[in-house]
């Protein structure tokens, strides 16, 4: 038993771009035990860039849910007075601020603990005693697998995350836009693209130096963050960003994007002492059909509120 699931364990790990859980434990009653999950890495980028590195953190804990399945699995069914209730975990390291398990067994990867199995509900001793020496046997090769996991949603997130901002990079946006255009032909659903722009972003650079520009975007990456949830926002170069609002129609991106726009003017940056204030144009567009460009079109929106003036919103084809 120990053999094929160290076997399986393996197989998953040599897969190049995908975590598979299969069929590779038997129960008690010698049936095949399925684990349901199968996780494309790299893959369905855009469900998880809606919510943010929150939704990569709990497809990460799905899947050391189902390594921690296939080892429980296994323990029920070779343990002599093992409690069918044991409940055993992968936690990640650092995600708990004190382990309070009655058991817990380190995972290292790359010479340090990445993660622990973590057991309540031991039930006898001779278990505990027994369960230390299996889960240490796992250890290494979940190791592999904790570590491989961890390894590609790095990889994932450098990538597609721009460096100074903290917000997905143009590449990901152009990656991102492209899903999100099929999906809401394909369902009907309405989809909103928003250009916005830094004003007079090159004074910033030349008055106060570019610490100081940095800084302006770093906030408006900031605020664009905390913006709402079914949002992505993207820089998308420079001090141009842009974002996708799913589902969305022009009231309600109008709304949206205007306390974006008020947030921004009415935040206040302090660089070495000097207050900067800053304020930004956007230019919105809705998806029409097959044919439609809507990011230029949104482009487009964006230099006619620039030329209008600059610090507000332009809907595509909407007249001041």
């Amino acid at each position: 038993m120990v053999s094929r699931i160290i076997s399986s364990l393996r197989q998953i790990r040599s897969l190049p771009d995908a975590i598979t859980a299969g069929d590779r434990l038997l129960d008690r009653a010698g049936q095949k035990v399925r684990l349901k999950s199968q996780y494309m890495l790299g893959l369905n980028l855009v469900s998880w860039s809606r919510m943010g590195l929150l939704t990569r953190e709990l497809n990460l804990a799905r899947t050391l849910d189902d390594v921690a399945a296939a080892v429980r699995s296994h323990v029920i069914a070779s343990l002599p007075n093992c409690p069918e209730d044991i409940k055993i975990e992968v936690v990640l390291k650092n995600i708990r601020s004190e382990n309070t398990a009655e058991l817990s067994v380190p995972i290292a990867y790359g010479g340090e603990v990445i993660a622990n199995f973590e057991v309540n509900d031991v039930g006898h001793y001779s278990v505990r005693e027994n369960l230390h020496s299996i889960l240490s046997y796992f250890s290494k090769d979940v190791s592999f697998f904790v570590g491989n996991i961890i390894e590609k949603e790095t990889l994932v997130r450098l990538a597609s995350t721009d460096e100074l901002t903290g917000l997905y990079n143009r590449r990901f946006f152009e990656e991102s836009i492209k899903r999100e255009v099929s999906a809401a032909l394909r369902y009907d659903k309405n989809l909103i693209v928003v250009m916005l722009d830094v004003d007079h972003f090159k004074n910033v650079n030349d008055t106060y130096g570019h610490k100081a520009g940095d800084m302006v975007l770093r906030e408006v990456g900031n605020i664009l963050r905390e913006g709402r949830l079914s949002d992505t926002a993207f820089r998308f170069g420079g001090e141009e960003f842009t974002i996708i609002m799913p589902e969305t129609d022009y009231e309600g991106a109008k709304i949206a994007t205007e306390r974006i726009r008020q947030v921004i003017e009415n935040t206040r940056i302090v660089v070495d002492g000097v207050t900067i204030k800053i304020t930004v144009s956007m230019g919105v567009a809705k998806l029409k059909d097959h044919n439609d460009d809507v990011v230029k079109r949104a482009d487009n929106a964006l230099y006619k509120a620039k030329d209008s003036g600059r610090n507000r919103v332009v809907l595509d084809g909407e007249g001041l």
